[in-house]
């Protein structure tokens, strides 16, 4: 357990107030993984967190759900006083949150039993509800009934299946069961939360749980449900073949964006890059052509995606022409627009610079100044 982390903890409890590392960071030592980050459960409220570290730059993070972050040693760990939760009327946040409450109510309230760990020096590890075992086993379990936690946060459905994805285990099958149950409640799941949580799946080392799961993909977009179950095993295995989380984003799209994935401007132009239907020569002039068109990265991303579609990609064509063309892009010119201005004027100067960009790559005029300006005046002369 990390040494800065402990102190926090231990200033806690000799103030008097039982506290507890738990969530992630308890399940990654079960596992025996180093944590990431640091949460703590404490019977202290914020205010009374507050006053134990008085000295220290205490943030109000979630101080409605009773959490504040106390950053130490450049670490930040944010502590949460004990809880238990009011009714779910959304779908999503809990109406109402009771402070004060024991560890063993705070845990029980949790979503799955390896998330349901609590460890202090004193007591050891808390695992009311089995989820050492669980990580042994490499079980995704529900704490308490499935359909009541999903009915709770439809949101856990698909933390169950990224959990599954993260860590490479299985789902417990009335787990599963109640996933099925519920997923039509996912409607009601904000969109960034899904592209957070699809997004973080496709980040996973096993992809299995996801692939098995067609029926709860089918559930957040139509593209994902017209797909034959044979179809969608072949997209999955094509997904597999990509360590880009970008590229795995647009195969899981390739028949669309899905309006329940909020993606960002620069994301969206990635994808609808790798979808445009361009025909990849096999010869390196060509290749450095479309390359002068399209960019050095979208082509590179066209690549890895065929790629991972099984489909034939000159890959060593593109990486031919990197190593032996100098100028692929009008940065790599040695002139620019400002050199032109004694030769032409307004929209006629981008059009030079392209032309320019041409010969270069058809090694019609050395990559030069001098030659640049003086292939730019007869061309213009001709042309213009």
């Amino acid at each position: 357990m990390n040494t800065p982390c402990i102190e926090i903890l231990n200033h806690l409890n000799a103030a008097g107030y039982e506290s507890y590392f738990v969530g992630g960071c308890v399940r990654d030592l079960a596992l025996n993984r180093t944590p990431h980050d640091y949460d703590i459960a404490t019977q202290a409220t914020p205010e009374q967190v507050k006053q134990v570290f008085s000295d220290s730059h205490v943030v109000d993070t979630g101080i409605r759900y009773g959490t504040v972050t106390i950053r130490h040693e450049h670490i930040p760990i944010e502590i949460t006083t004990f809880r238990a939760d009011g009714a779910y009327s959304d779908g999503r946040r809990p109406d109402a949150v009771f402070f004060g409450q024991s560890i063993e109510i705070d845990l029980a309230r949790r979503d799955f039993t390896v998330n349901a760990m609590a460890w202090n020096p004193e007591r050891g590890l808390f695992d009311p509800f089995g989820g050492a075992a669980d990580c042994q086993t490499k079980i995704i379990r529900c704490v308490g009934e499935p359909v009541q936690r999903f009915s709770e946060d439809a949101l856990r459905i698909l933390r169950a299946l990224r959990f599954a994805c993260q860590l490479g285990f299985s789902i417990e099958s009335h787990t599963q069961a109640a996933m099925y149950e519920c997923a039509e409640s996912l409607r009601h799941i904000a969109s960034e939360r899904i592209t957070a949580e699809v997004s973080a799946m496709l980040m996973s080392c096993s992809l299995r749980p996801m692939f098995n799961n067609q029926a709860l993909f089918a559930a957040l977009a139509p593209q994902w449900s017209a797909l034959s179950s044979e179809g969608w095993r072949t997209l999955c295995q094509a997904i597999e073949r990509s360590d880009d989380v970008i590229v795995r984003i647009a195969m899981l799209c390739h028949n669309g964006f899905p309006k329940r994935l909020r993606l960002d401007n620069r994301t969206i132009s990635r994808i609808k890059a790798m979808h445009r239907q361009i025909d990849l020569p096999s010869e390196p002039h060509a290749m450095a052509h479309i390359i002068a068109v399209y960019g050095v990265d979208a082509i590179r991303d066209l690549l890895t995606y065929r790629q991972a579609f099984d489909e034939t990609a000159p890959v060593d064509i593109f990486d031919n022409v990197l190593a032996t063309f100098s100028c692929l892009n009008l940065k790599q010119l040695a002139v620019n627009g400002n050199d032109l201005l004694d030769i032409a004027q307004g929209a006629q100067i981008g059009k030079l610079l392209q032309t320019l960009l041409q010969a270069v790559i058809d090694k019609e005029v050395e990559n030069e100044r001098k030659a640049l300006l003086q292939f730019a005046r007869d061309f213009y002369r001709r042309q213009f």
